[in-house]
């Protein structure tokens, strides 16, 4: 198994760039990807985006692959609340 060689923050940046995402604000790049994590984001949110394995489309930015992580987490949220209310209501009925 191949192991990934530790990348710091500005390392990830780097890459990112390198690979031709667009970041316009590197400082809150770098404060998001510390409490949010690179493989949480950017292995699970940016594949809309890429052209091949490793380069991303014309324009493609950070900002859009970071709505996109928080659109789905808001979904998950509205769903799993969705699930909780019905789950109560069922109870409640068998009870």
């Amino acid at each position: 198994m191949h192991k990934k060689e530790f990348k710091s923050i500005d390392q990830q940046i780097d890459l990112l760039q390198e690979r031709g995402l667009t970041i316009n604000d590197v400082e809150r790049a770098k404060k998001y990807l510390l409490s949010n994590n690179y493989y949480n984001i950017i292995n699970g949110y940016s594949k809309p985006f890429l052209e091949s394995e490793n380069l991303y489309i014309k324009n493609a930015s950070f900002d859009e692959v970071s709505r996109l992580y928080f659109f789905d987490k808001e979904l998950k949220q509205v769903l799993f609340n969705s699930i909780l209310d019905a789950e109560h209501h069922l109870k409640s009925i068998i009870c």
